[in-house]
């Protein structure tokens, strides 16, 4: 489809979207940054269903910021309500990993994220990571009723059968790809970063891998020789 196309056909569905007629679309990602939106939006196409990263696609969008009601800066602009979702997916990742990821490489959504949760931003980027993975679940699950939630580490199959029995496995086939989507260098390594927040704040990694769904608690993670 053309550019022109595109944009005449958004312009069609923000117009029906003014009358309060909605354009469905099969699925919406939702998580928090940096753990996995863009990876599951990957997925998804790859499979065949055309899924946008911050972008509505054929078959639906995978945004961060889709609990709420305005667009970041530097983000995609999704007119949310002129949009209906048949199923809401909750992506997650194991909770040590995306703390460092969140406290250390994502500096440009954590003000609007705090803003967004009524909370001011403190000197300890661990702690503040650990409070806005917790507040961003508990209003994700506020506002979605959940169909599925992805993990992004262990349960790729399982997301592929949900989405084929949600819409049609026809001309669509698994293949599993872990490249890394959207990765960014770290402030430092990642393994050690890890086991630090492992160590120090162990019942907070373990509530949260508790409340996404993973079984057993984490182990700590080899170290690369320095």
């Amino acid at each position: 489809m053309r550019l022109s196309e595109r944009i005449a056909r958004r312009a069609r569905i923000e117009c029906l979207g003014r009358l309060g007629i909605r354009s469905h679309r099969a699925f919406l990602f939702v998580g928090h940054p940096r753990c996995g939106t863009g990876f599951a939006a990957s997925c998804a196409t790859r499979w065949g269903w055309g899924v946008g990263h911050e972008v509505v696609r054929r078959y639906g969008v995978s945004a961060w910021y889709a609990v709420c009601d305005r667009t970041p800066p530097g983000c995609g602009l999704v007119p949310w309500d002129t949009y209906q979702f048949g199923s809401t997916i909750h992506v997650v990742r194991r909770a040590a990993p995306s703390i460092v990821s969140v406290a250390f490489t994502e500096p440009t959504t954590d003000r609007f994220r705090f803003r967004e949760l009524g909370l001011r931003l403190t000197e300890n980027r661990i702690e503040d990571a650990i409070t806005s993975l917790r507040l961003w679940t508990d209003r994700i699950e506020q506002r979605f009723r959940i169909d599925f939630r992805f993990r992004i580490e262990e349960n790729e199959e399982d997301l592929f059968q949900f989405l084929g029995g949600k819409t049609s496995f026809v001309g669509r086939r698994y293949t599993s790809d872990q490249t890394k989507v959207n990765s960014r260098a770290r402030e430092y390594q990642g393994e050690a970063a890890v086991n630090r927040v492992l160590r120090e704040y162990r019942s907070q990694v373990d509530e949260l891998d508790e409340r996404f769904g993973y079984s057993t608690p984490q182990i700590p993670l080899q170290e690369a020789a320095p």
